[in-house]
């Protein structure tokens, strides 16, 4: 008996591992990129609805790789959500927050379980004809929802090359594009010539809270080395530091946030709910 339209039955899962290159290569202090390689899930439903999920696995943010998404979601989540019959919206819903979050060897897998959560939800709402407002309203997270949400998505310009030239010619299109808010990948060779590049390009609107300047070291320094840096920048207007330390050094934050008088922004160090109830 063939399923009703009404009813999210899972009949196919292909995952798409993909190479896309990249114009430039992209750096910063923990890697470099000539392509992009995310991990797209298509899962089909009896109904013949389809969804799409992505992820972009990076071993040095969670520990996987682009090969142990496609094992993951082979072996782990593929069978976790063969099972589903869902006859409402809510049952979809609670299938998809049952999605294990381990992998066979008890390791994390977070990219791999957003790339088939985002695809069992897009298939789903597919199927019920619901928006991401009825799932942020189930989840009881109105405030992103109609009307708690922004009317506008705020998009951050990245500059993430050694190539000082290169940097300025990027710099200028987002400037002039209208980009707000930018980012500056620094902890790699030549970062003071970088960033004084940028910050005499940027000072008037900066100086003026027109513009946002971030800076993101990707862990690239301990606490010693990271104030002896940023003490060379004291007099520009940084807007917020990302990651300035390594994974594991956490202890050396607080007195490292009383110094720089700055927000700080976790990354590398907050990849699951141990690290955000570690960090508070």
């Amino acid at each position: 008996m063939r399923p009703a339209l009404s009813e999210a039955v899972v009949h196919r899962v292909t995952v798409w591992p993909l190479q896309i290159p990249l114009r430039w290569r992209v750096c910063h202090a923990s890697a470099q990129r000539t392509v992009s390689d995310p991990i797209v899930v298509e899962l089909e439903l009896t109904n013949g609805v389809t969804g799409y999920g992505e992820a972009v696995p990076r071993s040095y943010l969670t520990g996987e790789t682009a090969e142990s998404v496609d094992v993951a979601i082979s072996m782990d989540l593929v069978p976790a959500i063969s099972t589903l019959r869902a006859s409402t919206f809510s049952e979809a819903l609670e299938a998809a927050e049952r999605l294990p979050w381990l992998d066979h060897n008890e390791e994390p897998m977070p990219s791999a379980r957003a790339a088939v959560e985002l695809a069992l939800l897009d298939a789903v709402m597919r199927t019920f004809r619901r928006t991401m407002n009825d799932v942020v309203q189930w989840m009881e997270l109105t405030a992103f929802g109609t009307p708690g949400s922004m009317d506008h998505i705020r998009f951050s310009g990245l500059l993430a090359t050694e190539d000082a030239s290169l940097l300025m010619r990027q710099l200028r299109k987002l400037y002039w594009r209208g980009f707000k808010d930018v980012i500056l990948k620094v902890g790699m060779p030549g970062d003071a010539e970088r960033l004084e590049k940028v910050w005499a390009y940027l000072k008037k609107p900066l100086r003026g809270g027109r513009m946002s300047l971030r800076l993101d070291a990707n862990g690239r320094w301990s606490a010693g080395a990271a104030r002896k840096w940023f003490a060379q920048c004291s007099h520009m207007t940084i807007a917020a530091w990302e990651q300035p330390l390594s994974r594991g050094d956490e202890d050396d934050l607080p007195e490292f946030r009383e110094f720089l008088k700055i927000p700080l922004i976790h990354d590398e160090s907050l990849t699951n709910a141990e690290d955000a109830q570690r960090l508070v």
